[in-house]
């Protein structure tokens, strides 16, 4: 018997707390096992042509090669690498030489799990979740538009958190389930500043390898609960209050293409999947944009604003609707 974490409704085998404070299960057959290579290797560009996935822009810089025994080179060059089994059940890390140390794990925990996430044909969405009143609200968007921060006002409010920067979603009886992930809410600035406003038990705090501030909420969403909206923040310093737009299904499908985990799919089935994924999620579950006054400072009371103003039992007309 293995003992594994529970995260992303998968069983993942590391010997590295590389989860935070994720469940711990046990069992036989993990379905992922990942394992650190001792050694650094030096970066290097891909080998070969069947490139599924690349991205290159500014210092982020990654690519996934298939090699042609049918397993994966995912490569973040400059900071370390993933050699992937055929049949996504095996990784081995290895960092690469010059590296920060630790950056290994942090990519784990994120970048990785997406990409074996994407290629088990799962919903993948850049977002971050809280259980409010036993539903899921999800707050998506690129890199620095404000998932992290807006989770970490609703949980210093009272909400729970589910995951942050990654939200995998899956269909039961064909309603979207949202499924537990990493607790540790990785904040760019500021943390100190919003762990103060938790009512109750503060947060834990650390810091990423990567320079990001994190905070552990101290309550856990349950898993499995049903997706109920997802909310794209809009920070602004030029308006006082929150102000909403209910996307229609059809543009909420591309707002949330234009923003996923992992950038650069090349692989055209990956691409098809979930866009029929997102499709049948948004014929469901609404998409908001939300224009939020920002900060630092952040006032507390932003939170209960965004509760009370976007209540999800209240009818449609009582936001203000993108027209078709």
């Amino acid at each position: 018997m293995t003992t594994a974490y529970g995260v992303y409704g998968l069983t993942v085998s590391c010997a590295r707390p590389v989860f935070g404070d994720a469940p711990t299960v046990t069992c036989e057959n993990p379905d992922v096992i990942i394992v650190h290579a001792a050694e650094e290797v030096a970066p290097h560009r891909p080998r070969g042509d069947d490139i599924m996935l690349t991205y290159r822009r500014e210092a982020v810089d990654y690519y996934c090669e298939r090699t042609p025994d049918g397993s994966l080179h995912l490569v973040f060059v400059g900071a370390c690498e993933f050699d992937v089994s055929a049949g996504l059940d095996h990784v081995t890390v290895r960092r690469h030489v010059g590296a920060v140390e630790g950056i290994e794990d942090v990519l784990t925990a994120g970048a990785l799990m997406a990409f074996l996430l994407y290629m088990r044909d799962l919903l993948v969405l850049h977002a971050s979740a809280v259980e409010i009143d036993g539903r899921i609200v999800a707050f998506t968007g690129g890199s620095g538009r404000g998932k992290s921060t807006m989770a970490t006002l609703l949980c210093a409010a009272g909400a729970s958190i589910l995951t942050d920067d990654l939200l995998r979603v899956e269909f039961e009886d064909g309603a979207p389930i949202a499924r537990k992930g990493s607790a540790d809410l990785r904040l760019r600035k500021g943390a100190d500043e919003l762990a103060s406003t938790f009512l109750g038990e503060a947060p834990d705090q650390d810091a990423s390898a990567d320079a990001r501030q994190l905070l552990r909420p101290p309550s856990r969403a349950r898993d499995r609960l049903p997706l109920a909206a997802i909310f794209l923040p809009i920070p602004t310093r030029e308006e006082a209050t929150v102000r909403i737009e209910r996307l229609p299904p059809t543009q909420a499908v591309f707002v949330l293409l234009n923003t996923p985990r992992l950038f650069g799919w090349l692989d055209p089935d990956v691409r098809a999947r979930q866009f029929t994924h997102m499709s049948t999620l948004l014929a469901q579950v609404p998409l908001y944009f939300v224009h939020v006054p920002w900060g630092p400072p952040f006032d507390p009371s932003i939170a209960e604003a965004i509760r009370a103003e976007l209540s999800l039992d209240r009818p449609a007309s009582a936001v203000q609707l993108v027209a078709e």
